[in-house]
């Protein structure tokens, strides 16, 4: 095998046009976008061009003979409020948001999210690893937050406080560091260094008593979630696995995710149970089988969230069959689809009431487009 594109980025192929170009999607410079590469003898003959003209949102079918490419539309991603039952496991009353709340907006990791208060909810766009934009803090207004000087934010390595701040890892050229910024005002107070100067922390979570920060750090094997002593940076392991992290909303379970399925931790060094089997042990799917990411608890904490993934050849992330489960944590329930009305979600933020979700997804009918004399020039 020889790699043609690849490395730091994604890239996903559609099939080749009958001139020899290779049509892909990848997200070079930051957002999937329509590639084409030509090939001669098996190897890349030039430089990659964007292909012009084809929806961004779209997901592509194939190629035919003549060269048309073949593509079922998608509705843009857009911000919806509904109201969860999670007897039902439904979503009912999904509704779009005011187009004047300036919570709407496009970036490279937008995440829509209610503060722990319930008082705030805000777009956070994290455009870079120097600069990160919070929409709808303030009414009417984008704060963008610099980084320090000589620092850089990581992915997903923010989170609300309960004060309605924000913590985050910050990574300097030689350590990272825990640091508090205030979301209204942008100022930074930083803290201190972390033990592990090597690894990457992730969805740094605020003790409820401020002497600890829960995070998950990604080690080779996957990933550990740990708590990490403000005064002095050291950390202790809570539960290892390549699967996501969560952390009840009383903090004293952690849902853990691995290959095999979750399971729910209690701390400290509890007893764990396994909650939702993915994998037999032959191999073959469990209850509610497949891949999954994001495990997110319901305020009460009886309830977890989880998003399961059942991949389409030549789909392309997040247009594959990622649906969002519901399980109860005690009591033996079976895990059952989410049901959300009108609207396909990517992600979901459940305001502290528990009743009121916010939805960041797409709506709308899917069409069947072809695009003819594709230009590669």
């Amino acid at each position: 095998p020889r790699k043609i594109v690849g490395g730091s980025i994604e890239a996903y192929p559609y099939g080749c046009t009958p001139d020899g170009h290779l049509v892909f999607v990848s997200n070079r410079g930051g957002s999937y976008r329509r590639w084409s590469v030509p090939m001669k003898d098996g190897n890349e003959s030039g430089p990659p061009v964007e292909i012009k003209g084809v929806d961004v949102n779209s997901v592509a079918s194939g190629i035919d003979d003549d060269g048309r490419l073949y593509y079922t539309s998608r509705d843009s991603l857009g911000e919806y409020l509904g109201d969860l039952d999670v007897v039902s496991a439904q979503v009912k009353n999904v509704r779009p948001m005011d187009p004047n709340s300036e919570l709407t907006g496009e970036g490279q990791f937008p995440r829509l999210e209610f503060s722990p208060s319930g008082r705030v909810l805000a777009m956070r766009v994290e455009a870079n690893t120097r600069n990160m934009r919070v929409r709808g803090v303030v009414p009417g207004r984008v704060l963008g937050i610099r980084a320090p000087e000589g620092a850089e934010f990581r992915f997903n390595a923010t989170n609300w406080t309960s004060d309605d701040r924000m913590v985050t890892i910050l990574k300097f050229p030689d350590e990272s560091k825990l640091a508090w910024v205030d979301a209204v005002t942008g100022k930074f107070d930083i803290g201190v260094r972390l033990a592990d100067k090597t690894h990457e922390y992730r969805d740094p979570i605020m003790a409820k008593d401020g002497q600890e920060v829960f995070a998950t750090k990604m080690v080779e094997a996957g990933s550990v979630l740990v708590r990490i002593k403000v005064e002095t940076g050291e950390e202790e392991p809570i539960c290892v696995g390549e699967g996501p992290k969560g952390l009840s909303p009383d903090q004293t379970q952690a849902a853990c995710g691995s290959s095999e399925g979750i399971r729910i931790e209690q701390m400290p060094g509890g007893r764990g149970q396994e909650l939702v089997k993915l994998k037999n042990g032959d191999g073959t799917f469990g209850r509610g089988g497949g891949t999954y990411d994001q495990i997110l608890w319901t305020p009460d904490g009886k309830y977890i969230i989880y998003w399961l993934t059942n991949r389409v050849s030549g789909n392309v992330p997040p247009a594959s069959s990622r649906e969002p489960w519901i399980m109860p944590v005690s009591g033996g329930g079976q895990p059952r689809k989410l049901s959300i009305s009108s609207v396909v979600a990517e992600t979901l933020s459940i305001h502290p009431n528990g009743s009121l979700v916010a939805i960041r997804g797409s709506r709308g009918p899917r069409e069947l487009w072809v695009a003819e004399n594709l230009k590669f020039d």
